[in-house]
Protein backbone atom coordinates (compact mmCIF):
# COMPACT_ATOMS: atom_id res chain seq x y z
CA UNK A 1 0.00 0.00 0.00
CA UNK A 2 2.88 2.12 1.14
CA UNK A 3 4.43 1.87 -2.65
CA UNK A 4 1.49 2.27 -4.25
CA UNK A 5 0.76 5.53 -2.76
CA UNK A 6 4.14 6.48 -3.85
CA UNK A 7 3.94 5.81 -6.83
CA UNK A 8 0.23 8.16 -7.22
CA UNK A 9 1.85 11.06 -5.26
CA UNK A 10 5.28 10.84 -7.55
CA UNK A 11 2.21 10.31 -10.61
CA UNK A 12 0.44 13.35 -9.25
CA UNK A 13 3.61 15.25 -9.09
CA UNK A 14 4.74 14.56 -12.55
CA UNK A 15 1.20 14.70 -14.27
CA UNK A 16 0.72 18.64 -13.08
CA UNK A 17 2.66 20.12 -15.77
CA UNK A 18 1.84 17.48 -18.35
CA UNK A 19 -1.48 18.88 -17.25
CA UNK A 20 -0.41 22.24 -18.20
CA UNK A 21 0.39 21.25 -21.55
CA UNK A 22 2.86 23.57 -22.34
CA UNK A 23 3.38 24.23 -26.07
CA UNK A 24 6.17 22.23 -27.77
CA UNK A 25 9.44 23.68 -27.39
CA UNK A 26 11.76 23.92 -30.40
CA UNK A 27 13.60 20.71 -30.48
CA UNK A 28 10.48 18.85 -29.67
CA UNK A 29 9.13 20.86 -32.78
CA UNK A 30 11.62 19.52 -34.50
CA UNK A 31 11.52 15.80 -33.32
CA UNK A 32 7.52 15.99 -34.39
CA UNK A 33 8.42 17.02 -38.14
CA UNK A 34 9.60 13.23 -38.87
CA UNK A 35 6.40 12.10 -36.69
CA UNK A 36 3.88 13.45 -38.74
CA UNK A 37 5.29 13.94 -42.17
CA UNK A 38 6.32 10.07 -42.84
CA UNK A 39 4.47 7.24 -42.59
CA UNK A 40 5.49 4.01 -40.71
CA UNK A 41 7.20 2.22 -43.17
CA UNK A 42 9.45 5.53 -44.10
CA UNK A 43 9.72 6.92 -40.72
CA UNK A 44 13.50 5.63 -40.49
CA UNK A 45 14.18 5.54 -44.66
CA UNK A 46 16.36 8.67 -43.80
CA UNK A 47 18.13 10.55 -40.67
CA UNK A 48 15.45 12.45 -38.78
CA UNK A 49 14.41 15.95 -40.11
CA UNK A 50 16.18 19.17 -38.50
CA UNK A 51 19.25 17.17 -37.43
CA UNK A 52 17.55 15.13 -34.67
CA UNK A 53 17.97 11.41 -33.23
CA UNK A 54 16.13 9.03 -31.54
CA UNK A 55 16.06 5.41 -31.31
CA UNK A 56 13.78 3.22 -33.98
CA UNK A 57 11.64 1.95 -30.82
CA UNK A 58 11.13 5.03 -29.35
CA UNK A 59 9.95 6.62 -33.03
CA UNK A 60 7.64 3.94 -33.58
CA UNK A 61 5.77 4.30 -30.29
CA UNK A 62 5.40 7.36 -30.18
CA UNK A 63 4.04 7.39 -34.18
CA UNK A 64 1.61 4.54 -33.13
CA UNK A 65 0.51 6.71 -30.08
CA UNK A 66 0.36 10.03 -32.62
CA UNK A 67 -1.93 6.87 -34.90
CA UNK A 68 -4.44 6.52 -32.44
CA UNK A 69 -4.87 9.07 -30.17
CA UNK A 70 -3.80 12.32 -32.40
CA UNK A 71 -1.10 14.77 -32.38
CA UNK A 72 -2.01 17.05 -29.30
CA UNK A 73 1.02 17.78 -27.11
CA UNK A 74 -0.33 15.54 -24.52
CA UNK A 75 -0.05 12.29 -26.73
CA UNK A 76 3.65 13.05 -27.73
CA UNK A 77 4.54 13.06 -23.87
CA UNK A 78 2.36 10.24 -22.87
CA UNK A 79 5.38 7.80 -23.34
CA UNK A 80 7.59 9.71 -21.44
CA UNK A 81 5.72 10.57 -18.58
CA UNK A 82 4.92 6.49 -19.18
CA UNK A 83 8.49 5.52 -19.60
CA UNK A 84 9.78 7.77 -15.17
CA UNK A 85 6.36 6.07 -14.17
CA UNK A 86 7.97 2.52 -15.11
CA UNK A 87 11.60 3.60 -14.07
CA UNK A 88 10.46 4.56 -10.58
CA UNK A 89 8.98 1.30 -9.96
CA UNK A 90 11.76 -0.44 -11.84
CA UNK A 91 14.10 1.14 -9.01
CA UNK A 92 12.32 0.08 -6.32
CA UNK A 93 12.24 -3.46 -7.43
CA UNK A 94 16.20 -3.42 -7.80
CA UNK A 95 16.57 -1.67 -4.31
CA UNK A 96 14.28 -3.69 -2.78
CA UNK A 97 14.68 -7.21 -4.50
CA UNK A 98 18.42 -7.38 -5.46
CA UNK A 99 20.17 -5.08 -3.31
CA UNK A 100 17.67 -5.71 0.04
CA UNK A 101 17.96 -1.98 1.41
CA UNK A 102 15.67 -1.34 3.92
CA UNK A 103 13.97 1.95 3.11
CA UNK A 104 13.85 1.47 -0.66
CA UNK A 105 10.37 4.12 -0.18
CA UNK A 106 13.03 6.85 0.54
CA UNK A 107 15.15 7.00 -2.49
CA UNK A 108 11.54 6.44 -4.54
CA UNK A 109 10.20 9.47 -3.53
CA UNK A 110 13.72 11.15 -3.96
CA UNK A 111 13.64 10.11 -7.69
CA UNK A 112 10.14 11.29 -8.02
CA UNK A 113 10.85 14.21 -6.26
CA UNK A 114 13.99 15.46 -8.91
CA UNK A 115 12.92 18.58 -10.64
CA UNK A 116 15.54 17.98 -13.60
CA UNK A 117 13.16 14.42 -13.77
CA UNK A 118 9.93 16.30 -13.44
CA UNK A 119 11.04 18.16 -16.54
CA UNK A 120 11.79 15.39 -18.63
CA UNK A 121 9.45 13.33 -18.01
CA UNK A 122 7.34 16.22 -19.42
CA UNK A 123 9.46 16.37 -22.57
CA UNK A 124 8.79 14.80 -26.33
CA UNK A 125 12.24 13.10 -26.17
CA UNK A 126 13.67 10.05 -25.59
CA UNK A 127 15.99 10.79 -22.52
CA UNK A 128 12.91 9.41 -20.07
CA UNK A 129 12.18 6.38 -21.91
CA UNK A 130 16.43 5.98 -22.13
CA UNK A 131 16.60 5.97 -18.18
CA UNK A 132 13.87 3.19 -17.82
CA UNK A 133 15.26 0.64 -20.49
CA UNK A 134 18.77 1.32 -18.32
CA UNK A 135 16.65 0.38 -15.30
CA UNK A 136 14.81 -2.38 -16.65
CA UNK A 137 18.74 -3.83 -17.94
CA UNK A 138 19.91 -3.59 -14.44
CA UNK A 139 17.25 -5.44 -13.12
CA UNK A 140 17.20 -8.09 -15.70
CA UNK A 141 20.75 -8.73 -15.27
CA UNK A 142 20.16 -9.29 -11.21
CA UNK A 143 16.96 -11.30 -12.12
CA UNK A 144 19.57 -13.58 -14.27
CA UNK A 145 22.58 -13.49 -11.88
CA UNK A 146 19.71 -14.51 -8.91
CA UNK A 147 18.91 -17.24 -11.22
CA UNK A 148 15.18 -16.08 -11.49
CA UNK A 149 15.67 -16.40 -15.52
CA UNK A 150 17.22 -17.87 -18.33
CA UNK A 151 20.10 -16.94 -20.44
CA UNK A 152 17.44 -17.09 -23.30
CA UNK A 153 15.45 -14.66 -21.49
CA UNK A 154 17.94 -12.40 -21.27
CA UNK A 155 19.25 -12.47 -24.41
CA UNK A 156 16.54 -12.13 -26.46
CA UNK A 157 15.45 -9.18 -23.73
CA UNK A 158 19.12 -6.99 -24.41
CA UNK A 159 18.47 -7.48 -27.99
CA UNK A 160 15.22 -6.21 -28.24
CA UNK A 161 16.17 -2.93 -25.47
CA UNK A 162 19.17 -1.99 -27.95
CA UNK A 163 16.50 -1.18 -30.71
CA UNK A 164 14.27 0.76 -28.18
CA UNK A 165 16.76 2.93 -26.48
CA UNK A 166 20.94 4.20 -27.20
CA UNK A 167 21.62 4.22 -23.36
CA UNK A 168 21.45 0.56 -22.16
CA UNK A 169 24.12 -0.42 -24.85
CA UNK A 170 26.76 0.56 -22.06
CA UNK A 171 25.36 -1.78 -19.50
CA UNK A 172 24.36 -4.35 -21.79
CA UNK A 173 27.60 -4.99 -23.11
CA UNK A 174 28.96 -4.83 -19.22
CA UNK A 175 26.61 -7.51 -17.79
CA UNK A 176 27.51 -9.50 -21.37
CA UNK A 177 30.75 -9.11 -21.04
CA UNK A 178 30.37 -10.48 -16.80
CA UNK A 179 28.04 -13.61 -18.24
CA UNK A 180 30.74 -14.50 -20.32
CA UNK A 181 33.71 -14.11 -17.67
CA UNK A 182 31.04 -16.01 -15.44
CA UNK A 183 30.88 -19.10 -18.20
CA UNK A 184 35.03 -19.23 -18.07
CA UNK A 185 35.22 -19.24 -14.60
CA UNK A 186 32.02 -21.91 -13.59
CA UNK A 187 30.24 -18.90 -12.12
CA UNK A 188 26.81 -19.45 -13.66
CA UNK A 189 27.17 -23.21 -14.51
CA UNK A 190 24.70 -24.45 -12.34
CA UNK A 191 22.25 -21.86 -13.62
CA UNK A 192 22.63 -22.35 -17.67
CA UNK A 193 21.79 -25.83 -18.54
CA UNK A 194 22.98 -25.43 -22.13
CA UNK A 195 26.71 -26.13 -23.32
CA UNK A 196 29.23 -24.19 -23.26
CA UNK A 197 29.81 -23.12 -26.39
CA UNK A 198 25.93 -22.84 -27.15
CA UNK A 199 26.18 -20.36 -24.63
CA UNK A 200 28.87 -18.16 -25.96
CA UNK A 201 26.94 -18.25 -29.64
CA UNK A 202 23.79 -17.36 -27.42
CA UNK A 203 25.84 -14.55 -25.84
CA UNK A 204 26.72 -13.17 -29.53
CA UNK A 205 23.14 -12.73 -30.49
CA UNK A 206 23.32 -9.72 -28.15
CA UNK A 207 26.48 -8.04 -30.41
CA UNK A 208 25.03 -9.12 -33.58
CA UNK A 209 21.96 -7.08 -32.85
CA UNK A 210 23.97 -4.39 -31.95
CA UNK A 211 26.14 -4.80 -35.01
CA UNK A 212 23.03 -4.45 -37.26
CA UNK A 213 20.94 -1.51 -34.93
CA UNK A 214 24.57 0.15 -35.76
CA UNK A 215 24.94 -0.18 -39.40
CA UNK A 216 21.37 0.17 -40.17
CA UNK A 217 20.36 3.25 -37.84
CA UNK A 218 22.37 4.69 -35.37
CA UNK A 219 25.50 5.13 -36.89
CA UNK A 220 23.39 7.57 -39.17
CA UNK A 221 21.43 8.82 -36.59
CA UNK A 222 24.23 9.92 -34.31
CA UNK A 223 26.45 11.33 -37.66
CA UNK A 224 23.03 13.62 -37.73
CA UNK A 225 22.42 14.24 -34.06
CA UNK A 226 23.23 17.54 -32.99
CA UNK A 227 26.20 20.01 -34.44
CA UNK A 228 29.30 18.47 -34.67
CA UNK A 229 31.24 21.21 -34.02
CA UNK A 230 29.84 21.32 -30.77
CA UNK A 231 29.90 17.15 -30.00
CA UNK A 232 33.35 17.89 -30.75
CA UNK A 233 34.00 19.13 -27.70
CA UNK A 234 32.60 16.73 -25.33
CA UNK A 235 34.98 13.80 -25.01
CA UNK A 236 35.59 12.84 -21.75
CA UNK A 237 38.92 13.37 -20.54
CA UNK A 238 40.24 10.45 -18.17
CA UNK A 239 44.43 12.47 -18.02
CA UNK A 240 43.63 15.95 -17.26
CA UNK A 241 47.08 17.72 -19.51
CA UNK A 242 46.10 20.91 -18.51
CA UNK A 243 44.12 23.90 -16.33
CA UNK A 244 41.78 24.17 -18.72
CA UNK A 245 40.96 20.15 -18.69
CA UNK A 246 40.28 19.81 -15.15
CA UNK A 247 38.20 22.92 -15.73
CA UNK A 248 36.47 20.58 -18.37
CA UNK A 249 36.71 17.43 -16.55
CA UNK A 250 34.66 19.64 -13.91
CA UNK A 251 31.81 20.67 -15.97
CA UNK A 252 31.50 16.88 -17.04
CA UNK A 253 30.98 15.92 -13.62
CA UNK A 254 28.29 18.65 -13.38
CA UNK A 255 26.71 17.62 -16.47
CA UNK A 256 26.95 13.77 -14.91
CA UNK A 257 25.21 14.87 -11.94
CA UNK A 258 22.58 17.02 -13.51
CA UNK A 259 19.55 15.35 -11.98
CA UNK A 260 20.88 15.42 -8.30
CA UNK A 261 22.33 19.02 -8.90
CA UNK A 262 19.05 20.31 -9.56
CA UNK A 263 18.45 19.96 -5.76
CA UNK A 264 21.81 21.26 -4.64
CA UNK A 265 25.51 20.58 -4.63
CA UNK A 266 25.22 19.40 -0.51
CA UNK A 267 22.46 17.04 -1.90
CA UNK A 268 24.40 16.10 -4.66
CA UNK A 269 27.35 15.24 -2.42
CA UNK A 270 25.68 13.49 0.10
CA UNK A 271 24.34 10.93 -2.88
CA UNK A 272 27.68 10.46 -3.79
CA UNK A 273 29.09 9.57 -0.76
CA UNK A 274 25.81 6.94 -0.07
CA UNK A 275 25.89 5.62 -3.51
CA UNK A 276 30.18 4.66 -2.93
CA UNK A 277 29.35 3.23 0.35
CA UNK A 278 26.47 1.31 -1.21
CA UNK A 279 28.81 0.17 -4.74
CA UNK A 280 30.87 -1.10 -1.53
CA UNK A 281 28.20 -2.85 0.53
CA UNK A 282 27.11 -4.50 -2.37
CA UNK A 283 29.79 -5.90 -3.86
CA UNK A 284 30.62 -7.23 -0.50
CA UNK A 285 27.73 -9.40 -0.92
CA UNK A 286 28.39 -12.25 -2.71
CA UNK A 287 25.01 -12.85 -3.92
CA UNK A 288 25.27 -9.42 -5.60
CA UNK A 289 28.65 -8.48 -6.09
CA UNK A 290 28.09 -9.39 -10.30
CA UNK A 291 25.56 -6.46 -10.67
CA UNK A 292 27.85 -3.95 -8.95
CA UNK A 293 30.56 -4.95 -11.18
CA UNK A 294 28.62 -4.61 -14.39
CA UNK A 295 27.27 -1.14 -13.04
CA UNK A 296 30.94 -0.19 -13.05
CA UNK A 297 31.84 -1.07 -15.98
CA UNK A 298 29.24 -0.12 -17.88
CA UNK A 299 30.31 3.64 -16.57
CA UNK A 300 33.66 2.83 -17.79
CA UNK A 301 32.07 1.97 -21.22
CA UNK A 302 30.37 4.81 -21.56
CA UNK A 303 33.34 6.85 -20.95
CA UNK A 304 35.67 5.27 -23.41
CA UNK A 305 32.85 5.43 -26.08
CA UNK A 306 32.36 8.86 -25.34
CA UNK A 307 36.47 9.71 -25.18
CA UNK A 308 36.45 8.12 -28.82
CA UNK A 309 33.66 10.51 -30.09
CA UNK A 310 30.41 8.37 -30.00
CA UNK A 311 28.96 9.79 -26.81
CA UNK A 312 29.33 13.17 -25.79
CA UNK A 313 29.03 13.73 -21.79
CA UNK A 314 25.77 16.07 -22.11
CA UNK A 315 23.70 16.31 -19.39
CA UNK A 316 20.47 15.20 -21.09
CA UNK A 317 22.11 12.39 -22.89
CA UNK A 318 23.85 10.84 -19.95
CA UNK A 319 21.29 11.15 -16.87
CA UNK A 320 20.94 7.82 -16.15
CA UNK A 321 23.86 8.20 -14.42
CA UNK A 322 22.06 9.57 -11.69
CA UNK A 323 19.63 7.65 -11.34
CA UNK A 324 22.13 4.20 -10.96
CA UNK A 325 23.60 6.71 -8.48
CA UNK A 326 20.39 7.06 -6.69
CA UNK A 327 19.80 3.26 -6.28
CA UNK A 328 23.14 2.11 -4.95
CA UNK A 329 23.24 5.14 -2.79
CA UNK A 330 19.76 3.78 -1.44
CA UNK A 331 22.37 0.32 -0.17
CA UNK A 332 24.95 3.00 1.65
CA UNK A 333 21.46 4.88 3.26
CA UNK A 334 21.31 1.34 5.32
CA UNK A 335 24.43 2.18 7.09
CA UNK A 336 22.86 4.68 9.28
CA UNK A 337 20.15 2.59 10.96
CA UNK A 338 22.46 1.13 13.64
CA UNK A 339 22.26 2.93 17.49
CA UNK A 340 20.48 5.49 18.90
CA UNK A 341 22.79 8.05 17.51
CA UNK A 342 23.34 6.79 13.84
CA UNK A 343 18.93 6.26 14.01
CA UNK A 344 18.98 9.95 14.94
CA UNK A 345 21.36 11.21 12.23
CA UNK A 346 19.48 8.71 9.66
CA UNK A 347 16.12 10.68 10.67
CA UNK A 348 17.44 14.01 10.03
CA UNK A 349 18.83 13.19 6.98
CA UNK A 350 15.79 11.50 5.57
CA UNK A 351 13.72 13.99 6.55
CA UNK A 352 16.39 16.77 4.80
CA UNK A 353 16.19 14.66 1.86
CA UNK A 354 12.45 14.09 1.26
CA UNK A 355 11.32 17.57 2.43
CA UNK A 356 14.13 19.70 0.36
CA UNK A 357 13.41 17.71 -2.81
CA UNK A 358 9.51 18.32 -2.27
CA UNK A 359 9.69 22.25 -2.08
CA UNK A 360 12.37 22.31 -4.87
CA UNK A 361 9.47 20.34 -7.27
CA UNK A 362 6.52 22.18 -5.51
CA UNK A 363 8.36 25.72 -7.19
CA UNK A 364 9.49 23.87 -10.23
CA UNK A 365 5.57 22.74 -11.10
CA UNK A 366 4.34 26.30 -10.85
CA UNK A 367 2.64 27.44 -14.98
CA UNK A 368 5.72 30.07 -15.10
CA UNK A 369 8.22 27.24 -14.50
CA UNK A 370 6.43 24.71 -16.76
CA UNK A 371 7.32 26.76 -19.42
CA UNK A 372 10.28 27.02 -21.38
CA UNK A 373 11.33 30.14 -23.15
CA UNK A 374 9.51 31.14 -26.49
CA UNK A 375 7.16 28.52 -25.84
CA UNK A 376 4.13 30.07 -24.51
CA UNK A 377 3.96 32.21 -28.01
CA UNK A 378 2.21 29.15 -29.74
CA UNK A 379 -1.22 30.31 -28.67
CA UNK A 380 -0.15 33.68 -30.60
CA UNK A 381 0.72 31.71 -33.26
CA UNK A 382 -2.59 29.75 -33.48
CA UNK A 383 -4.70 33.10 -32.77
CA UNK A 384 -2.53 34.97 -35.79
CA UNK A 385 -3.67 32.11 -38.25
CA UNK A 386 -7.16 31.57 -37.34
CA UNK A 387 -7.67 35.49 -38.02
CA UNK A 388 -5.40 36.02 -40.93
CA UNK A 389 -7.04 38.17 -43.76
CA UNK A 390 -5.60 38.49 -47.40
CA UNK A 391 -3.52 41.81 -46.79
CA UNK A 392 -1.79 40.38 -43.62
CA UNK A 393 1.46 38.97 -43.59
CA UNK A 394 2.78 36.42 -40.85
CA UNK A 395 6.77 37.08 -40.37
CA UNK A 396 8.26 34.10 -38.42
CA UNK A 397 11.49 34.34 -37.18
CA UNK A 398 14.64 31.28 -37.79
CA UNK A 399 14.41 29.99 -34.43
CA UNK A 400 10.47 29.76 -34.41
CA UNK A 401 10.13 27.98 -37.72
CA UNK A 402 9.90 24.59 -36.35
CA UNK A 403 7.12 25.19 -33.67
CA UNK A 404 5.01 27.46 -35.93
CA UNK A 405 5.21 24.23 -38.54
CA UNK A 406 4.46 22.21 -35.87
CA UNK A 407 1.31 24.48 -35.48
CA UNK A 408 0.49 24.33 -38.99
CA UNK A 409 0.36 20.72 -38.78
CA UNK A 410 3.15 20.60 -41.46
CA UNK A 411 1.25 22.15 -44.05
CA UNK A 412 3.23 24.90 -45.07
CA UNK A 413 5.13 24.54 -48.51
CA UNK A 414 7.70 24.82 -49.39
CA UNK A 415 8.57 23.00 -45.99
CA UNK A 416 11.92 23.53 -44.35
CA UNK A 417 13.49 20.15 -43.19
CA UNK A 418 16.67 21.33 -42.10
CA UNK A 419 18.29 24.60 -40.41
CA UNK A 420 20.48 24.79 -44.13
CA UNK A 421 16.79 25.29 -45.13
CA UNK A 422 16.32 28.36 -43.56
CA UNK A 423 19.94 30.21 -43.32
CA UNK A 424 18.00 32.47 -46.00
CA UNK A 425 14.25 33.92 -46.03
CA UNK A 426 11.41 32.97 -47.84
CA UNK A 427 8.15 33.25 -48.43
CA UNK A 428 4.47 31.63 -49.51
CA UNK A 429 1.10 32.98 -49.23
CA UNK A 430 0.85 34.82 -45.99
CA UNK A 431 3.67 33.58 -44.48
CA UNK A 432 7.56 34.82 -44.41
CA UNK A 433 10.00 32.78 -42.92
CA UNK A 434 13.03 34.06 -41.78
CA UNK A 435 16.55 33.17 -42.47
CA UNK A 436 19.27 32.28 -39.44
CA UNK A 437 19.54 35.52 -37.54
CA UNK A 438 22.69 34.13 -35.76
CA UNK A 439 26.02 31.88 -35.89
CA UNK A 440 26.89 29.60 -33.36
CA UNK A 441 30.68 29.12 -32.75
CA UNK A 442 31.57 26.48 -30.17
CA UNK A 443 35.63 27.45 -29.37
CA UNK A 444 35.21 25.16 -26.49
CA UNK A 445 33.36 22.48 -24.36
CA UNK A 446 29.90 23.68 -22.83
CA UNK A 447 30.51 27.27 -24.43
CA UNK A 448 30.06 29.10 -28.10
CA UNK A 449 29.94 32.56 -29.10
CA UNK A 450 26.97 33.73 -31.15
CA UNK A 451 27.31 36.15 -34.41
CA UNK A 452 24.68 38.18 -35.52
CA UNK A 453 23.66 37.50 -39.11
CA UNK A 454 23.36 40.82 -40.47
CA UNK A 455 23.06 39.54 -44.37
CA UNK A 456 20.29 37.56 -43.04
CA UNK A 457 18.49 40.43 -41.26
CA UNK A 458 18.87 42.55 -44.16
CA UNK A 459 17.24 39.84 -46.44
CA UNK A 460 14.26 39.88 -43.75
CA UNK A 461 13.65 43.52 -43.89
CA UNK A 462 13.72 43.84 -47.42
CA UNK A 463 10.84 41.24 -47.62
CA UNK A 464 9.16 42.12 -45.30
CA UNK A 465 9.19 45.98 -46.68
CA UNK A 466 8.36 44.13 -50.53
CA UNK A 467 5.15 42.30 -49.29
CA UNK A 468 3.98 45.60 -46.97
CA UNK A 469 1.03 47.10 -48.43
CA UNK A 470 0.37 50.86 -47.96
CA UNK A 471 -2.99 51.70 -46.48
CA UNK A 472 -3.32 54.36 -48.93
CA UNK A 473 -2.25 53.26 -52.47
CA UNK A 474 -2.32 49.12 -51.94
CA UNK A 475 1.06 49.11 -53.52
CA UNK A 476 3.69 47.49 -52.19
CA UNK A 477 6.54 49.37 -50.52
Amino acid sequence: MTVFLLITTGFIVHAVPYLWNRSLWIDEAMLASSIFTRGFSDLVSNPLDWGQSAPIGWLYIVKSLTAVFGSEEYVLRAWSLLSFICMVYLAYLIMKSLLRVKYPEVFMTIIMLLPFYVRYSNEFKPYMSDNMFVVLSMLLFGLYTAGKISLHVIVCAYSAIIWFSFAPVFFISSAMIVIVAGFLYGMFTAKNKSPFSLSIAECMIVALSFWLNYKLWLSASSANAGAPEFWAHLKFIFVPSSLEDIKTLYKMMKELLAPVLSIDKTFAAAIIVLAAAGIVRVFKRRESRTISVATAGSMLMMCIASRMGFYPISARLVQFVAIVLLIFASAGFDAFDGDTGSRKIFTLIMFVFLFVPFMKTLNSIRPSHVYMPGTEAAENVRYLRANLTSDDVIYVGSLGIPLFLYESRYTFSPLPLQWRDVRTSSKSGNCILGGATRVNHYAKPYTNNVEVNIQAIDEDIAIIRQHFKLAQTGEPQ
